[in-house]
């Protein structure tokens, strides 16, 4: 589909999942601006609500009622509105969501954002810089670096920040990743 039709799209989901969520971003090629998009992706952090046990201790937090009714309400390819990640159907496209949390959502942006080619070239900086990519999430040894931002974490990876739009293999032809 056409850059165009695809930002209708996310534009629907956003304005749906919105009022739901405590962070949404359109990801993917409509993020990059790309001519053509494949599918629409979008990374969120839902509203959530606590669950107790007998003794009124949060057992866990699951997302809201009305996240989980508006998700549900689209097509399902794969996955589940309570999971990491979903597939929908809108209005006749793939819709690709990726549930995050506070944590994870920064550096689920910038995965989701791609393209694919510098998704892989980054992964290879994080290799390189003694780190590990792992549930969303930067590790070194076993102590999580809290990234706060896309800016954050091409700043600890020693690397220039990449506007969405220039993502893809040749945007680090200058530095030596």
């Amino acid at each position: 589909m056409y850059l165009k039709q695809a930002q209708h799209i996310a534009d629907v989901v956003v304005s749906k999942l919105s009022p739901h969520c405590e962070e949404i971003k359109i990801c993917g090629s409509v993020r990059r601006e790309m001519e053509h998009c494949s599918d629409v992706d979008i990374v969120l952090i839902p509203k959530r609500k606590p669950i107790k046990d007998l003794f009124g201790e949060i057992m866990e937090e699951v997302p809201i009622e009305a996240f989980r009714d508006q998700i549900d309400s689209w097509d399902k390819i794969k996955g589940e509105a309570t999971g990491k990640y979903t597939q929908r159907i809108v209005e006749d496209a793939k819709v690709e969501i990726s549930i995050a949390t506070s944590e994870s959502y920064p550096i689920i942006c910038l995965i989701r954002t791609g393209n694919a080619d510098f998704t892989h070239m980054l992964m290879k900086r994080v290799l390189r810089c003694g780190l590990e990519q792992r549930d969303g999430l930067l590790w070194r040894d076993e102590r999580q670096i809290p990234i706060r931002s896309e800016e954050e974490y091409f700043s600890i990876l020693d690397l220039p920040f990449v506007p969405p739009q220039f993502r893809d293999k040749d945007a680090f032809k200058k530095v030596k990743v």
